[in-house]
């Protein structure tokens, strides 16, 4: 298979359509939907026969040029009625695939104590007010308890004092509430999670990066799953690691499974042990499998278009 690398960042839409039917692009498969600096005036003039969107945004890009759409199961079930422009591709295993730091820092192994500290290094628009009323609820159930946040936007003081309000409108004590901001390397942000014990996914918009890294550093995460896709994303890795059980149905039970594992510190501790070899083991770390899968349902996608065309 030929490789070759185009920059197009500095390209006008026109100049990046006719690069890619100069270079006879079959499938192109776009990384950004609607996020910063997207192609979506590039897809929409179709300068490749299929066009697929992928990872980078949570969502459809609104577009018929863009043929389809690559999640799984788990992320997105029929629960209620698909309202996007492309057609949903599943992957067999997951929509993920997670490589770890290679010089990831070594887990911390805690001794079992009743102190717990909870944690979200998610970024700053995903702590909604619903998230912090929901984690509000959680300290007040636990007692003594701290909540670690960890995000760029804590580097300016006037948000931490935003933020910590909001938990104070909740009668939570600012002292029990620790924000960080961002820390000087990749490797210094991992070991920060060796400071948590649980980690409190947000929703209605999950993690996604940060829900592989709690597992990599050896810290349980519990989830909330939702009706869409950007709430559904924790679902879809915890069923991938073989971590399901983390996963709540509803508010409720969100907070149950938060307390029953902040009392249960020798759980906690026996986690911190083994989560990365089974995290290594599971389906979300096997990347030749999921280049196989990726590849298998390109190519039934290509055949099948091309029997519809022939008819």
């Amino acid at each position: 298979m030929k490789v070759n690398w185009r920059d197009i960042f500095y390209l006008n839409d026109h100049a990046v359509c006719d690069l890619i039917q100069s270079d006879g692009i079959d499938i192109l498969v776009d990384l950004a939907g609607h996020s910063s600096d997207n192609c979506l005036m590039v897809l929409a003039r179709q300068p490749a026969p299929i066009q697929i969107t992928y990872l980078g945004y949570p969502g459809t890009t609104g577009l018929s040029q863009v043929h389809y759409r690559l999640v799984d199961k788990h992320s997105d079930p029929d629960l209620t009625k698909y309202c996007g422009s492309e057609k949903r591709l599943h992957l067999p295993y997951g929509f993920l695939c997670y490589t770890p730091l290679e010089d990831a820092p070594l887990i911390s192994q805690k001794t079992a104590t009743k102190q717990v500290t909870f944690g979200s290094f998610n970024n700053l628009p995903k702590v909604n007010d619903r998230v912090i009323a929901l984690w509000s609820k959680i300290l007040k159930a636990k007692p003594g308890s701290q909540l670690l946040l960890k995000t760029y936007g804590f580097n300016d003081g006037v948000v931490q004092e935003r933020y910590l309000a909001g938990f104070h409108q909740h009668g939570i004590d600012p002292d029990r509430i620790q924000l960080m901001g961002a820390v000087q390397d990749e490797k210094a942000h991992l070991s920060m999670y060796n400071a948590v014990d649980i980690a409190l996914d947000t929703f209605p918009y999950n993690g996604t990066t940060t829900t592989c890294e709690a597992l990599w550093m050896g810290v349980p995460v519990i989830t909330m799953a939702g009706e869409h896709h950007a709430a559904r994303v924790g679902v879809s890795i915890l069923f991938q690691t073989g971590l399901d059980v983390w996963i709540a149905r509803d508010e409720a039970e969100y907070i149950q499974k938060a307390i029953y594992l902040a009392e249960r510190p020798d759980d906690r501790v026996y986690l911190r042990h083994h989560l990365r070899d089974w995290v290594r083991q599971s389906f979300l770390c096997q990347k030749e499998q999921f280049v196989r899968a990726f590849e298998g349902i390109v190519a039934q996608t290509i055949k099948t278009r091309s029997q519809v065309q022939i008819k």
